[in-house]
């Protein structure tokens, strides 16, 4: 009899144990994928101007292009002139310097140890 209590008290024990794990497994997942998000969705404004300095450069080698597109020129002759790049570049610092300071919310909400 002893032993077969013994036996179940075990089957709970490692139930219980796997059910904690589980859970501590789901956290850390949602947490990573959270602050992820956060990166990738605040990050995301300082890839721009790469990628139009790229596409210019490919633009202005081929003349033709300056003919058929004139929208583009005056687009990016408007963001330099206008010093929507530097905007951009501040907003994405900005942006980045939150993104920091929201992991540690993050940190404190999914991690129990952090907590204390």
């Amino acid at each position: 009899m002893n032993e077969k209590t013994k036996k179940s008290e075990s089957n709970q024990n490692k139930t219980t144990k796997n059910a904690e794990y589980e859970e501590a497994v789901n956290k850390a997942i949602r947490m990573v994928v959270l602050n992820s998000a956060i990166g990738i969705l605040f990050k995301l404004p300082v890839s721009i101007i790469p990628i139009i300095n790229v596409v210019a450069e490919f633009y202005f080698k081929n003349i033709l292009s300056l003919f058929l597109h004139p929208g583009f020129h005056e687009f990016y002759l408007l963001m330099y002139n206008t010093g929507l790049n530097i905007l951009i570049q501040d907003l994405s610092g900005l942006l980045y310097t939150l993104s920091l300071s929201i992991q540690m919310f993050i940190y404190k909400r999914f991690d129990k140890k952090f907590q204390t």
